[in-house]
């Protein structure tokens, strides 16, 4: 299986303002979408992405201002979803699809937020 970091995700309390400050430091807005509870914005310096949240409604991981997970891309999210279970992982959100792949989310053995994602 292929596995990668591809961004790292933080929740805030004003998306707009969280952008205006990244791109003022240097980073370049990639894009911006909406999903049900969250706006999210993706903002990248060289080769890193910052994924900032603003929560619409309540979530049950969140702490704004504090890096809150950490995405792996992976090629077969059913097979990751299984490795990262048999290393400790526990799934709160299984696979679920949505417009730009599919997503799952889970706590690490340390209670670290990982989210898996496949195009």
């Amino acid at each position: 299986m292929s596995t990668r970091i591809s961004r790292f995700g933080m929740f805030v309390p004003d998306l707009s303002k969280a952008v205006t400050f990244y791109e003022q430091i240097g980073f370049q807005k990639q894009r911006e979408l909406e999903i049900p509870s969250m706006r999210i914005a993706f903002v990248a310096l060289e080769d890193t992405v910052l994924e900032l949240i603003q929560k619409t409604a309540e979530v049950p991981f969140h702490k704004d201002g504090v890096l809150n997970h950490i995405t792996f891309d992976v090629d077969d999210i059913v097979q990751a979803v299984k490795e990262f279970t048999e290393a400790g992982a526990s799934f709160f959100v299984p696979p679920m699809s949505l417009d730009s792949g599919q997503v799952a989310f889970a706590t690490g053995v340390n209670g670290e937020v990982i989210e898996l994602f496949q195009a």
